[in-house]
């Protein structure tokens, strides 16, 4: 299965990292660059114990973009975690 999830906040990178965890693929998308680069480098950009240990483990399988589009386009699922 593959999921977008689109906003790498406080909901949506802990989503993330659960999705990885069991195994499924996992495109995220949030407009925040500097947000972007730090999980690629494998750092949260959230202070929390999980998070942290989470990202690092996650690093080279999250995918992240800045554009949503590119997330959704090859998704089967795709979850909306934005402030509303």
């Amino acid at each position: 299965m593959k999921v977008a999830i689109i906003g790498l906040g406080y909901v949506g990178l802990p989503l993330a990292c659960l999705c990885i965890e069991k195994g499924i693929d996992v495109f995220g998308a949030d407009i925040d660059k500097a947000k972007i680069s730090l999980i690629e480098k494998g750092i949260s950009p959230i202070e929390d114990l999980y998070l942290e240990e989470a990202v690092k483990k996650s690093k080279g399988k999250l995918k992240v973009t800045d554009e949503p589009e590119a997330a959704v386009k090859n998704s089967e699922v795709v979850i909306v975690c934005v402030p509303t």
